[in-house]
């Protein structure tokens, strides 16, 4: 557009030259008459005539040149103009693809915004139904808890009464019993203490997910808990002729805050795996390691260990590994949980590290401070 004003400007200016010549030429002829008076009158008018027609000829010369400019910016400016006419519809062009891109754009949007709206307003959904489920899964989970606690509690007691019939007996109390009946109630002894084992771990198990495992924290010496320990599987140590390595403080020198009663539970479970899993004439050690804030106690043993792929899972509840099971077919795989949870209660952490075949580690970590 700048352009087409430009050519517009030179197209008056070559008017205004033709005015300017012959604005030019009569003042030439009036510089003729009034400075060339001696002059005839033929001569002057046949200078006239010569100057006329010799301006006529530059006039006529001037316009075309004129007109030759005025066509050649006409020219242009229909070329500037369909130039922009041309921009302007590509413009326009390109702003309704534009626009039409937008807009599908905008609509698909809007799709994907229902779509995430009613996306999110099933999860809402969802969600309240994972919440009444969990809900009645809770209320269910804590009935069975009771029900377990209720049967368990209902269960120890007569076979506490049996226990104490079949000591009776043993001890002669009723009269004097031959070998054979002395097996079976031996043999009838050792599965009435096992049901009280498991018992015991589901009231244990009960209490911790009902979380009313009632810690009683005194400060109290560890070395008779050991010795009470041992002196419950000694029998089966001696059986089986393992080698125990004892170097804990057995004696009443050493205390600290904690409870006695769980922390029995704990050494008792991993003593009577450690015994159960060692073949005859293997080894288990039970040693301590005082620290500033801690004391550590390590159990190894060398029974058939852990595999690999089970480690992670050794203390979740239920769980016993598949060599375990094939070498002892008993065992409510609560023990390893109860143990964590009550060493946890104490402030404390247990690890272990084993191998298959060559043996397990525990290493069970109490606060002293």
């Amino acid at each position: 557009m700048e352009e087409t004003k430009t050519d517009s400007k030179k197209s008056g200016l070559g008017w205004f030259s033709v005015f300017i010549f012959f604005l030019g030429l009569a003042a030439v002829n009036l510089v003729w008459f009034l400075f060339f008076p001696n002059l005839n009158s033929g001569q002057k008018y046949s200078a006239l005539l010569a100057a006329a027609i010799l301006s006529l000829f530059l006039g006529f010369f001037l316009i075309f040149r004129n007109r030759k400019l005025m066509n050649e910016t006409r020219k242009e400016r229909l070329e500037m103009e369909n130039f922009c006419r041309r921009r302007a519809l590509e413009e326009s062009d390109d702003l309704r693809q534009r626009t039409k891109s937008l807009e599908e754009a905008n609509k698909k949007l809007e799709g994907i915004n229902q779509e995430f709206m009613e996306t999110t307003k099933k999860l809402f959904e969802r969600e309240k139904e994972l919440t009444r489920a969990n809900k009645r899964l809770q209320e269910v989970d804590n009935v069975k808890s009771e029900f377990v606690s209720v049967a368990a509690h209902q269960l120890r007691t007569p076979l506490t009464g049996i226990k104490w019939s079949y000591t009776a007996l043993l001890d002669k109390d009723t009269g004097p019993v031959n070998q054979a009946q002395r097996e079976i109630i031996e043999k009838g002894m050792e599965t009435i203490d096992y049901t009280i084992s498991v018992i015991n771990d589901l009231l244990n198990t009960a209490r911790i997910e009902e979380g009313k495992t009632g810690f009683n924290f005194t400060v109290q010496p560890i070395g008779p808990m050991f010795q009470e320990i041992l002196k419950q599987h000694q029998a089966t140590i001696d059986e089986k002729k393992i080698n125990m390595v004892v170097d804990v403080p057995l004696s009443s020198s050493f205390s600290f805050k904690f409870d006695k009663e769980r922390l029995t539970i704990v050494f008792d479970n991993i003593l009577a795996n450690a015994v159960k899993y060692t073949p005859p004439e293997g080894t288990i050690s039970i040693k301590s390691f005082r620290r500033e804030k801690d004391i550590q106690f390590k159990i190894s043993d060398t029974g058939i260990g852990i595999p690999k792929k089970d480690i992670d899972k050794i203390f979740s509840k239920f769980f016993r590994s598949k060599n375990a099971v094939g070498f002892e077919t008993s065992g409510s795989g609560l023990g390893l949980y109860v143990a964590k949870n009550i060493v946890e209660g104490h402030g404390g952490k247990i690890e272990l590290e084993s191998e298959e075949n060559q043996g397990t580690t525990f290493t069970i970590t109490l606060p002293i401070s």
